[in-house]
């Protein structure tokens, strides 16, 4: 009598495993699989055993885990599925893309306005084997969730600053930024997108990869990439948003205020190094926004989402978005180098606090640093120069020999640095000519320097040196100069 017994409560339990199955509440513990395998009835184990292959290896993690999400094999066919009951998301993509927890694509960091308590879930790869034929390089899809955004206005914004549009998808209002950046014949487009559901503040960034056809010997051997805004929109009519066992972020109240707001230099270009670090605190602030008023011939850029290598400030106000409580590296040059008699260059940097969308210039706070005439143009970690000839004209002749300095501040330097000679273009970025030497040219603790023959295969004006390590850790960007 003990064996029916003990066959009944097998019986017993297996059912509990389907219900569980069938509602897929939680994974099995390791007790669980090992009691299944017990059962006899073949009819049983095959219907436990596919709905435990598919959620084995789910795990939900805790607020402050950077996924907090969990993905695996949905019930559709061909597809994968990324949920978290954590923050109330759920998206599906196809197999073919393979997905990468915490990571979070190449735009460094998540593009929210506050970027405090940025959760990052992961990154889809979408291979370039995908469309096979074309100068598509490759793209990507980083998905992630702000617990310190608390309303739909500071949702929208982001941090390299205003949205460009909004976007209905599936029925999900989102705010649109794009991006773009080129070098040495390949482009990098990212469009991200922000939504505000159930008192959370998400982001989706795509970033497509092409190249170039015009450098192929025959560019008709493939065709141009064209499919971003079909791979978007397929992507995010998969997103769906649910009730989230997380508690959204309390609501800010008052008006906000500027608590301190410095800067750790009030000169630029002590030393090596042309950037000042400004720091602030506020409070009851959504974020702060950094506007910048400059007199002619000043060149600023700001280290972070949206950089701008080398803007120039006159008339224009460059205003990135920041969180409420934070600082930034802010790099200062100028592009008048053969004046050095003339006095520095005023810049004067307001720090201005945003609450529910609205500005608030009146409780701002302003500083005012100079930058010296002989501080060189924008550069990232380097700086570098190009020897001026007679009068502090920057006229080469086709043949003769000019002299190309520059410094590494990467600490330790890095192992080299390529030179090449680029062209500003009407699109107001550098066109890539060629490199001026191979192997890499190696570069010292302090300063290095490399003896340049000017081209003759090319003349005219607005030509530049750029100066740039191996995996990008450094860059600089000489004056422009003529060549005859």
């Amino acid at each position: 009598m003990l064996f029916p017994t003990i066959e009944f409560g097998l019986f017993f339990i297996s059912v509990l495993v389907i219900a569980w199955s069938l509602h897929c509440i939680n994974p099995l513990t390791t007790v669980t699989k090992r009691v299944v395998l017990l059962v006899t009835s073949r009819t049983l184990l095959a219907l436990v055993v596919p709905c435990c292959a598919v959620y084995s290896q789910d795990h939900e993690l805790g607020p402050t885990t950077p996924t907090a999400g969990k993905t695996s094999q949905p019930h559709a066919a061909g597809g994968q599925v990324f949920t978290s009951s954590m923050y109330g998301v759920r998206f599906v993509y196809p197999a073919s893309y393979n997905f990468e927890p915490k990571r979070y694509a190449n735009y460094s960091e998540p593009d929210f306005a506050n970027q405090e308590e940025a959760v990052v879930f992961g990154t889809v790869e979408i291979p370039s084997a995908v469309y096979p034929g074309t100068n598509f390089e490759g793209g990507e899809l980083a998905v992630s969730v702000s617990p310190a955004i608390t309303n739909r206005a500071a949702c929208d914004q982001f941090a390299s600053g205003e949205p460009d549009s909004t976007v209905t998808i599936h029925g999900i209002l989102y705010s649109v930024s794009n991006r773009g950046t080129a070098g040495m014949g390949h482009y990098q487009n990212y469009e991200i997108l922000h939504t505000y559901q159930n008192g959370f503040c998400y982001e989706f960034m795509f970033e497509m990869e092409t190249y170039n056809q015009g450098n192929l010997e025959d560019p008709s051997t493939v065709r141009e990439f064209d499919d971003a805004p079909k791979i978007q929109t397929t992507l995010l009519s998969g997103i769906s948003f649910s009730r989230p066992a997380a508690k959204p972020p309390a609501k800010t109240s008052g008006r906000p205020e500027i608590l301190s707001f410095s800067p750790s230099s009030k000169v630029a270009g002590v030393g090596v190094d042309s950037s000042i670090t400004f720091s602030w605190k506020s409070r009851s602030a959504d974020y702060v926004r950094l506007q910048f008023s400059c007199a002619k011939g000043a060149v600023i850029g700001v280290i972070g989402p949206g950089t701008q290598a080398g803007t120039p400030c006159g008339s224009y106000s460059f205003a990135p978005n920041h969180s409420p409580d934070g600082s930034a590296a802010v790099i200062f040059g100028s592009s008048i180098l053969d004046s050095h008699d003339l006095p520095p260059i005023p810049v004067t940097v307001t720090l201005v606090p945003f609450a529910n969308g609205v500005a608030y210039p009146n409780l701002s706070k302003s500083i005012t640093i100079t930058i010296p005439r002989e501080v060189p143009t924008f550069d990232f970690y380097m700086s570098l120069t190009v020897q001026s000839a007679s009068r502090g004209e920057f006229s080469f002749a086709r043949g003769s020999t000019v002299t190309i300095r520059w410094t590494d501040r990467n600490s330790p330097p890095d192992p080299c640095v390529n030179l090449y000679l680029v062209k500003d273009n009407e699109e107001g970025g550098e066109t890539y000519l060629y490199k001026l030497s191979e192997p890499c040219l190696r570069s010292g603790s302090g300063s290095s320097s490399y003896s340049w023959t000017v081209t003759s295969h090319f003349s005219g004006d607005r030509f530049r040196i750029l100066g740039a390590a191996p995996g990008g850790r450094a860059h600089a960007l000489s004056l422009p100069f003529n060549i005859y």
